[in-house]
């Protein structure tokens, strides 16, 4: 599994078409079975166009 913490970044949208294909060559060169990326869950509508599924919702709680 390559995990992508806090994926994201300045142009999100203009770098994902080109950067997303080097991403997965590196996962599959690496012997990676899946890509798992953590973000906000508004994301879930942009990942779904490249393939991603949302399988499950993280949950915190601030210690104060």
């Amino acid at each position: 599994m390559l995990v992508m913490h806090f994926t994201g970044g300045q142009d999100f949208k203009s770098w994902v078409p080109d950067g997303l294909p080097k991403i997965q060559k590196f996962a599959r060169d690496n012997g990676c079975i899946r890509i798992e990326s953590h973000g906000r869950a508004g994301w879930e509508k942009m990942w779904k166009e490249y393939g991603y599924k949302k399988r499950f919702v993280f949950y915190e709680l601030p210690v104060e």
